[in-house]
């Protein structure tokens, strides 16, 4: 298949072809006469209280399947044929005179972007964030990381996204839980909380502008199983500046890498539509501020007025590292948002380092008790040193459950910090949205006396604080008595197990270390 291109890119100063992004400003720049290139934004803000119908932008139509990978290019300059293979890249340089080729012209399989973000931040102040990200999770970290951290290994890429305008008219209802009192009954192990509470009937009916909400159009991405992947990091560092995004221009791509987008509209469709209900919600939360226990919505109905789709690539600084885990391999990513300097990442942790931290100190601790309690009853030692000693062993073994515990909990703490299992883009928060033509209706139902749980059963209302809407009901109570006579029960059990099995298992691991 050949691909004709159209026009040429050219310098508007001195006609020349030969022009990249330069490093310092993230414009364009031509190699002969050295100006600069300005570019005005293609997607501005507002303009959503106008959108009308259903509108998908160019580059965003659907991917064909059985679109050519690989394409000849004719080179529109000198009439040379390039090769490119869209998989790996959307433009290639002409060799003979240097014109950079792009399957700009749009391809049918709606393979290149409507939008183009450029990149901000240099390699070098993404290497200064990613180093800034890294030292202080060292420690723990797997010596690959360390040993393959360079600026040389941090790669620019450009990610496919969608981008998405939307105008919906929204009507919802359910009820709501003002707290009225909170207090206590009973006594002792028995003493409960329990709470009276106004229920109120809620009811909202507005119009909801979402200007930009951004979504990953590559399925490779989109997948955040943290079980599989470390996406969820480069996730993390959105939102982009997408308002000063401009025209798909391929020169913008020259000196980085890009991926190509693999998800159509219609796959994005559902995703994009709850998200906005999260939006929804979460722009709604100033307006129950009175329900305190939270709001549970039974009737939540929403109409599109007008939609529109965009498909951009948006500059990424990404550093990664491969991990063997079992018989998988998990590829850990530090990633930085080369718009804002937003950086998450996630970093292999050193099991064997992690492993020698929680048990070497308890395994000596308690081999040193064990013959302790081995010399005092074969009488090894003199009588009075005896007596001295023997408090020891109770220490030892205390001091190493105590070790064992709370070093094992420091480094649950650490791999939630050296993974960032739970960095996500806060979309509710950080896309920009609106409610204009608010309408609230409420109406008190009932007062209840009395309630076990804290917060309101079943709340949906999504704020902040809890943004996937689940809620546990809780019961509270005091700490009860019988938590800390436990603990004496188990340290008494240890020190009868010292006692009468210290010798025989001192013997064991002595001949065992011989």
């Amino acid at each position: 298949m050949t691909t004709k291109s159209k026009t040429v890119l050219r310098c508007p100063h001195c006609g020349g072809s030969d022009i990249a992004p330069d490093e310092k400003t993230g414009k364009l720049k031509c190699k002969s006469c050295k100006q600069l290139i300005d570019a005005k934004s293609a997607n501005a803000k507002g303009g959503v209280e106008k959108l009308s119908g259903r509108i998908i932008g160019e580059g965003s139509q659907k991917i064909i399947p059985g679109e050519d990978v690989v394409l000849t290019l004719k080179c529109s300059s000198c009439g040379a044929e390039v090769v490119i293979n869209t998989d790996e890249a959307l433009t290639a340089k002409c060799p003979w005179c240097r014109h950079i080729l792009s399957v700009t012209d749009k391809l049918p399989n709606g393979a290149v972007p409507d939008l183009v973000l450029p990149f901000k931040l240099t390699r070098a102040e993404a290497h200064e964030k990613m180093k800034e990200f890294l030292t202080e999770r060292l420690k723990y970290a797997d010596p690959e990381l360390e040993k393959n951290f360079s600026i040389d290994n941090i790669q620019g890429v450009f990610m496919p996204y969608v981008v998405i305008d939307m105008r919906v008219d929204a009507q919802l209802s359910g009820t709501g839980e003002e707290l009225v009192r909170r207090y206590t009954v009973g006594s002792g192990d028995d003493e409960e909380t329990r709470y009276d509470v106004n229920v109120y009937k809620v009811e909202r009916v507005f119009e909801l502008e979402v200007d930009d909400l951004t979504i990953e159009a590559s399925s490779k991405r989109l997948n955040h199983d943290r079980r599989e992947n470390t996406n969820n990091v480069i996730n993390a560092i959105m939102p982009f500046d997408t308002e000063n995004a401009v025209d798909w221009d391929p020169r913008y791509l020259r000196g980085f890498t890009s991926e190509k987008r693999d998800l159509d509209v219609d796959e994005l469709d559902i995703k994009a539509k709850r998200q906005t209900e999260d939006i929804l919600k979460y722009q709604l939360s100033s307006s129950l501020a009175k329900y305190d226990r939270g709001v549970c919505w039974d009737l939540v109905r929403l109409k599109q007025s007008g939609v529109k789709w965009k498909t951009a690539y948006l500059p990424v600084w990404l550093f990664s590292v491969a991990q063997q885990s079992g018989e998988k391999v998990i590829l850990h990513y530090v990633a930085v948002n080369a718009r804002t300097g937003e950086t998450h990442g996630s970093v292999p942790m050193n099991k064997k380092k992690i492993l020698m931290t929680i048990f070497l100190f308890p395994s000596i601790v308690l081999f040193l008790s064990l013959l302790l309690s081995l010399a005092i009853k074969t009488e090894m030692l003199p009588y009075a040193l005896a007596i001295m000693l023997s408090p020891l062993r109770v220490v030892g073994v205390c001091a190493s459950i105590i070790w064992f515990f709370v070093f094992g909990i420091i480094m649950l703490v650490k791999m939630r910090k050296y993974r960032e299992n739970d960095a996500r883009h806060d979309f509710e928060a950080e896309t920009r949205a609106k409610i204009t033509k608010l309408e609230e209706n409420d109406e008190l139902l009932e007062f209840v006396h009395g309630m076990h749980n804290s917060m309101m059963l079943d709340r949906n209302d999504n704020k902040k604080s809890d943004v996937d809407g689940s809620r546990k009901t809780t019961i509270e109570k005091k700490p009860q008595n019988s938590t800390r006579g436990q603990i004496i029960v188990g340290v008494i059990i240890a020190f009868l197990i010292l006692e009468f099995l210290g010798p025989i298992l001192a013997l064991i691991m002595m001949a065992f270390v011989w």
